[in-house]
């Protein structure tokens, strides 16, 4: 258990209620109870407003409490802001393992910690945000491009869900759904799971930097049992379910317009072909949110058979307005792991030795998720030579967790969130 955190159990027989043998005894959720958090924001990284911030938990609220119907509880919490500061340790786009802890353990102790990228959350790749089950309490990461979203909520929602103890819950428009989280994913499967999100924290609410946790509250302790911790519902059968998904009745239109949150939908390829595809090429005009575009992008990597069409589509996106870099690097890479595209890994060496600095970063990831030969032979070439300590920490990663691709393959990479 995290020793961070005062965990205090509220008498179930407060009130004058004699609860014994009832649904409260055992643990559905009746009495109310509010978390609030500290938000924090890299200072590169551009800002969010409050009224953004305040709407997000609103409607991560609602999504909580509304019993939706079929395979859905109202779960009574309340999750609002406490405060927000921005900080300048860490980094505003995070590479690797260390990074992300970095940052998410920022100075200002923010819970809720906005970034400009998320490129690593157990594993390389794209992502809206990053919470983790066996990182404990210790808050998550939100891309600012999707901290504005429609599904910034839902977003929200779910990372506080993984920092709580759940992992991914894939049984239909839950908030712990591992693929593309859209507005639709509201539900809350059981009171087992609605009691993990209504963990308790300290009681007295922080103020100021300096602490010795996460500033995090839960001011209202009307807990009806002791939500397990983190490290014991990640082992649970109960409240994590397997990452793998049947898109069989998921048009891909549908699944094209949601957020990767934290989970690349690895096994799209078994669901999805060649038609499909052209579809999401056609999307990538029509569409008008950036953050669709790098879901539709990630989606034509992970299904694509690599033709020369597909790979030059997604090159023309990249040099389009506002483009995605990163997600496009990335579905390169996947083109190169999957079907060993030739055109798709000269136009990732290109990037990464005639690009600028952020160009030339964005083909590293793409590079590493490769798993390709002369792709890591590239990296640890210009990590061997490499003067920026900060840059060669990154190449190096690039160059470990392309290894990892090579020996494991992109599956079994991306199986384990």
């Amino acid at each position: 258990m995290n020793n961070k955190l005062r965990i205090t159990q509220v008498g179930i027989l407060a009130m004058g209620f004699g609860l014994a043998g009832s649904a409260v005894a055992a643990g559905f959720p009746f009495f109310s109870a509010e978390t609030r958090m500290r938000v924090g924001r890299h200072t590169s990284t551009p800002s969010v407003s409050n009224t953004t911030h305040n709407t997000n938990f609103a409607n991560a609220t609602t999504a909580l409490q509304n019993d939706s119907g079929s395979n859905d509880v109202a779960c009574n919490l309340t999750l609002s802001r406490l405060d927000t500061m921005t900080f300048s340790d860490g980094t505003d786009i995070v590479d690797t393992d260390a990074e992300y802890t970095d940052t998410r353990d920022n100075d200002v102790n923010s819970y809720a910690t906005i970034v400009t990228e998320v490129n690593y959350c157990e594993g390389m790749g794209s992502f809206a945000g990053c919470g983790s089950p066996q990182g404990g309490a210790k808050g998550f990461l939100v891309e600012q491009d999707n901290a504005i979203s429609a599904a910034g909520g839902i977003l929200y929602a779910h990372e506080f869900g993984h920092t709580a103890g759940l992992g991914h819950d894939n049984t239909g428009n839950q908030i712990m759904d591992p693929d593309a989280v859209t507005t639709a994913d509201v539900k809350v499967t059981t009171a087992t799971v609605c009691n993990t999100f209504r963990r308790p924290f300290v009681t007295t609410c922080p103020t100021g930097t300096g602490l010795s946790g996460p500033a995090i509250c839960s001011p209202s302790l009307s807990r009806t049992a002791l939500p397990p911790a983190p490290e014991e519902v990640a082992g649970s059968d109960t409240t994590l379910l397997s990452d793998e998904t049947d898109f069989t009745a998921v048009p891909i239109e549908d699944l094209a317009q949601g957020l990767i949150v934290d989970s690349i939908p690895h096994e799209v390829e078994s669901f999805y072909g060649q038609d499909d595809v052209d579809v999401l090429v056609a999307m990538l005009s029509t569409v008008a949110e950036r953050r669709y575009k790098r879901t539709i992008v990630t989606l034509i990597g992970l299904i694509s058979d690599g033709s020369v069409e597909d790979v030059f589509a997604i090159q023309d996106y990249m040099g389009s307005k506002n483009a995605h870099v990163s997600a496009a690097m990335f579905a390169l890479g996947y083109l190169v792991n999957r079907t060993g595209s030739d055109v798709a890994l000269d136009i990732l060496l290109g990037a990464f030795e005639e690009g600028d600095a952020r160009t030339s970063n964005a083909a590293m990831r793409g590079l590493a998720v490769s798993g390709d030969a002369v792709a890591r032979l590239a990296l640890t070439n210009v990590s061997a030579t490499v003067a920026d300590s900060a840059r060669r920490k990154k190449l190096q990663f690039a160059i470990q967790e392309n290894k990892v691709m090579a020996e494991i393959g992109l599956h079994a990479y991306y199986s384990h969130r």
